[in-house]
Parts: structure tokens; sequence; C-alpha cells
């Protein structure tokens, strides 16, 4: 009904133009070489209806991203070195095509629990190293509480665009205690512990950067991604949900090296 109303208006003051739909990614844009793992994925459930997510480049092979973005897919469009969200001619882009049979998801992916929500993405033999890609690293460590944390992506809220940043952006957030996390998500079974799942709060404001998949980084190395919470962090200052990289490295580690 609002999309009606709109489009009225829009044709009764034709002569003073349509109002342009507001930014709401609310973070900093970054410079095009940092964060240059960062790929963007259009994930096609047919060739008629798709949406946006994110991931990292971990090795000139595999991208690391969420399972939520790859469960029930057809192929996936991985944008490489992408800036700009709407310009398939950016210098230096690249754009690769990969069916869901290089697609791996985390063992017994439960998206009702966000749990095991990791996911790769074989890249194809046309795909080579860049020189002007920093390959994202996996953990070796734990994330310690409080550390704090960068996201970066373009604010794709519920898998779409329509107030994503025109450029990609980065915030910092801090990781919360798994008391805090429980607080936040007190439907999801704790029984069993965290089982990889973080949360992370914008250290101000909210949190409208992160897309499904989005990595979480210190020093290019990726501890988390975003699983759950990305609308609810914009809208009501609730913290994201992510899954813990260091957690799931093994699984991680071992798909890569088959």
């Amino acid at each position: 009904m609002l999309k009606i109303v709109f489009l009225v208006l829009c044709l009764i003051f034709v002569s003073r133009g349509c109002r342009v739909i507001e930014q709401r990614a609310n973070g900093v844009t970054t410079k095009r070489e940092d964060s240059s793992h960062l790929v963007l994925l259009e994930a096609y459930i047919v060739y008629e209806k798709n949406y946006f997510c994110s991931g990292s480049l971990i090795s000139p092979k595999f991208v690391l991203t969420s399972a939520y973005c790859l469960f029930g897919i057809t192929f996936v469009n991985v944008h490489v070195y992408a800036n700009k969200l709407r310009d398939e001619f950016e210098e230096k882009r690249s754009i690769y095509r990969v069916s869901n049979s290089d697609f791996m998801l985390g063992p017994q992916f439960d998206g009702l629990q966000h749990l095991n929500d990791v996911g790769l993405i074989r890249m194809p033999d046309s795909f080579t190293a860049k020189t002007y890609i920093a390959y994202a690293q996996l953990p070796t460590t734990p994330l310690v509480v409080g550390t704090e944390i960068k996201t970066y992506g373009w604010g794709l809220l519920k898998f779409v665009d329509d107030h994503a940043a025109s450029y990609k952006q980065e915030l910092p957030l801090r990781i919360l205690s798994e008391v805090e996390c429980v607080e936040a998500y007190p439907n999801l079974n704790w029984s069993q512990g965290y089982q990889g799942r973080l949360c992370v709060k914008a250290i101000s404001g909210t949190n409208c950067v992160s897309d499904f998949g989005s990595p979480f980084i210190v020093n290019n190395v990726v501890f988390g991604i975003q699983s759950a919470g990305q609308s609810e962090a914009c809208d009501g200052n609730q913290p994201n949900l992510i899954q813990d990289v260091f957690y799931h490295a093994d699984w991680i580690q071992a798909q890569i090296e088959l």
C-alpha cells in the first residue's frame, strides 16, 4: 500500500522529482584497498529471485560466508574487489558465477538456532591470486570479551538494498560476554553453551553496516561472521549474533585441505 501511495505522489509531483530513499548504513566509508578481501554475493534461489550477502576471500580458492547465505541457493555471483554497490563495471572488479555444487555448509547447520552458520564457496579455477587483495586470515586464538572489532559491508538489511550504502562501510563494535548474549537472545537454546555463537554491539549508536555473511575483523583476521539480529541491531540497538570463526576453524581448515 505504501508503495502505491509513493508512486501516486511521484506522479503528482513529477515536476519536482521524487524523493530518493535515504541511506541507512551508518558506518564510515572506507578506502577500497581496506578489507580488500570483502566480496559481494548475489545469491540466486532461481533466476528471477535473488538477494545479497557478503563474504571474505580467505585464499584464492575459498570465500568464507554464512551458511544462511548459501542454503537453498542455486548459484551465486561473487563480486571480487567490489567497492561501489551498484557498479558492475568498476575498475578491477571481477564477477564469478559459482554453482551450489561448490558450496560447503557447516555440519548440522541449524538456521533456526543459528548453529554452525558457516559456509564456504570454492572459487572457479579462472580466479587466481590478485596482488591488490590482502586475503583474510583465520584466527589461531579465541576472542576475548571486550575486544574491539570492526565489521565491513554495505548495510543490506533483510536481504534488500533499499537503504544500503553506495560504498562499502566499516564500523567498530565490541565483543559481549556470554551472559549478555543469552540475555539478548533468550529464545535460543543455550543449554549446551554458546556453541560458536557470539554477540557484538556497536561501540556507539547502532550497527546498520554488516550484511549476512559480513566479516568481523581484527588486524585482517576474520574472527566472526554475521549470522542473525542484523535488522534488530539497526532498528532497536540490539546486539548482533555472529559466528565465532575460531570455534569453526577446524572444520573450515578441513574443507580447505580437501
